[in-house]
């Protein structure tokens, strides 16, 4: 049974998992040997593709000249390939050197040049370079067309051999072609025509890390009754607020099918991996100084029960374990990541109303500017986001209900929870260093007591009280610098003077959105602060991606 794209993707919408696409390019000899044995290659890289988007809807496109050999091969098993997980048909991008009929006669021999007008009327676009100096430039450019196109190159290409192909090293051969790919950080699927190994090279542009860690997202396992709540309890929300700004309740139709089902999935995600975050580390700073506290009452108040250190023992023994687990449930990136995807999923849900365009983030226009290890993020989002295309024709006929909305359902929201927020870390920031400064100044108290020597006037040479006060100097040092590492692992102060600014930014715009009458100043007020708060993530973003879980 033939599944439409249009139902696959409703399918996908409720299931909450983001599909997407994997563009591929080609380079290659254009005379092969073995030509079995490079098909079989082939279908291996698209096999481990599969494997990798495991859990992820996902299609092919490949990008490819259409010259004899390795191009045509390619792209002849790309378009038989039937991905495991399917979204759609794969794809076929061809772009020529020159014109079709020049461009033919320098295919030889006949076979190819029928391969060649086979794929040719498969193709869904065709794109022609300008004209060049040269022939050898021509394929210069093209070369380098695929490399900067495509999300990930396939080269059969044998580099260890003497005997490769005359043309090969020339200006737009194979090995030209391979070398400027690594040169800009394009990842690469090497085929070795002679019967060698396949090998996967990934650069700069971290095209399978990338491919995995969405992956990796669509796998998280979300209770389906706390989703379903959650992206209920927030439409009814949104409903409420268009219906007091007597917006129509089409205009959000379409984002609450497409944008709000994955928000409420990446928020409840990011919440759960922060919460397990920050929990571990608040832990380990207690088990920390509780380990301090462990082998200084036994060496001084219970040295006759060494027993007493395996308690100290287990203390640390909790902290690596605890650190480990950390790392394997990779809680710290997830947090940040899954951060991401909600806030700018939060953000085009309001942009959508106001018909700003969010342009894709997070990736690169060319391979050779170096893509971030979470450019997952920016795939997953531009998928999503190319899925919400609405008609804003009568925009102008809700000019005040599209102002009022925004106001209340998001501007005021969001100020209502900066300043919160920004309250409730200044108050946390205040208690734990005025905590921490109790803590320090009684142990001041106490190392003072114990140098003029209490405790050694005891009865009988009772030196209870002097040990008591030996722990407590040793002890309540420990336990400042425990509160101090767990204040700097919540970055209190820095949440609250971010928070503190944000509010003061949204307050002027608010004050300016309030003022107008004109529907592009609405979409430039609203668009602004679509900055200002994407700003703001990326600038804590910068910071907590640095505040990973490490041994006190």
């Amino acid at each position: 049974m033939i599944v439409t794209l249009k139902k696959l993707m409703q399918d996908h919408i409720i299931k909450q998992v983001i599909p997407t696409k994997v563009v591929i390019g080609v380079t290659g000899h254009r005379q092969l040997t073995k030509i079995e044995f490079v098909r079989q290659k082939v279908r291996e890289a698209l096999a481990h593709l599969d494997q990798t988007l495991e859990h992820t809807p996902h299609t092919f496109t490949i990008i490819s000249p259409l010259a004899a050999g390795a191009d045509q091969l390619v792209a002849q098993e790309i378009l038989a390939w039937h991905p495991i997980n399917s979204i759609g048909a794969t794809t076929l991008e061809a772009i020529l050197p020159f014109s079709e009929k020049e461009y033919l006669q320098n295919i030889d021999p006949d076979e190819s040049k029928q391969g060649f007008s086979d794929l040719l009327e498969r193709a869904d676009t065709v794109e022609v370079l300008e004209k060049m100096p040269s022939h050898d430039v021509a394929y210069e450019q093209t070369g380098h067309f695929v490399v900067h196109n495509c999300d990930i190159l396939i080269a059969i290409w044998n580099e260890d051999s003497d005997e490769e192909e005359e043309d090969s090293e020339k200006q737009g051969g194979t090995g030209h072609v391979v070398r400027y790919a690594r040169s800009v950080g394009r990842s690469i699927v090497l085929i070795n025509p002679n019967g060698g190994t396949m090998e996967i090279e990934q650069q700069a542009d971290l095209t399978i890390k990338t491919l995995k860690e969405l992956d990796d997202y669509n796998g998280e396992r979300v209770s389906d009754i706390t989703s379903k709540e959650a992206v209920e309890t927030y439409s009814m929300k949104l409903d409420e607020h268009a219906r007091n700004s007597g917006l129509s309740l089409q205009l959000l139709g379409l984002v609450k099918e497409t944008i709000l089902p994955h928000f409420i999935r990446a928020d409840i995600l990011a919440q759960h991996n922060q919460k397990c975050h920050v929990w571990a580390g608040t832990i380990i700073y207690g088990l920390a100084a509780a380990a301090v506290a462990t082998v200084t009452i036994q060496a001084i108040l219970f040295s006759k029960f060494p027993e007493v250190l395996w308690l100290e023992v287990m203390e640390i023994s909790m902290i690596l374990l605890l650190l480990i687990y950390s790392r394997i449930k990779d809680w710290h990136d997830k947090w940040i990541e899954y951060r991401s995807l909600a806030e700018h999923l939060r953000v085009a849900i309001f942009s959508s109303v106001a018909n700003v365009d969010c342009q894709p983030f997070g990736s690169a226009r060319y391979p050779g500017q170096s893509r971030r290890s979470d450019d997952w993020v920016g795939r997953a989002f531009t998928w999503l986001w190319r899925s919400n295309k609405r008609d804003c024709s009568d925009d102008l006929t809700q000019l005040h209900p599209i102002k009022d909305f925004l106001l209340s359902a998001w501007i005021d929201d969001q100020l209502n929870y900066y300043t919160k927020t920004s309250a409730y870390n200044q108050k946390l920031h205040h208690l734990l260093s005025r905590t921490q400064e109790v803590v320090f100044l009684l142990t001041l108290i106490v190392a003072i007591l114990h140098a003029v020597g209490l405790g050694k006037l005891g009865i009988s040479g009772d030196s209870t009280t002097h040990d008591i006060l030996l722990v407590v100097v040793i002890v309540f040092p420990a336990i400042g610098a425990a509160i101090a590492g767990i204040r700097m692992h919540h970055e209190y102060q820095r949440n609250a003077d971010q928070y503190s600014s944000m509010s003061r930014h949204l307050s002027v715009i608010r004050e300016e959105l309030i003022q107008t009458d004109d529907i592009e100043t609405v979409r430039e007020l609203a668009e602004e602060a679509r900055e200002v708060m994407l700003h703001e993530h990326q600038q804590w973003r910068e910071v907590f991606k640095f505040r990973q879980l490490e041994a006190p």
